[in-house]
């Protein structure tokens, strides 16, 4: 499952709001609009890894 475009969407969105509202923090709402799906997406796929290395363990007994 990767990440929702909604929610990238969102996310970027919220850049500009931080910057009006206080710019010293605009670099870290960049970072979290970039960061959070990356870190998503390999979240999801280390999950996909670990349930099919169980699979396949529990396939050879």
């Amino acid at each position: 499952m990767r990440f929702p475009l909604w929610a990238k969407v969102l996310l970027w969105l919220e850049v500009p709001m931080v910057f009006l509202l206080n710019i010293w923090l605009t670099p870290y709402a960049v970072l979290v609009a970039w960061g959070v799906p990356i870190l998503w997406d390999r979240w999801v796929n280390h999950l996909e890894l670990m349930e099919e290395m169980a699979y396949l363990k529990d396939e050879g007994h």
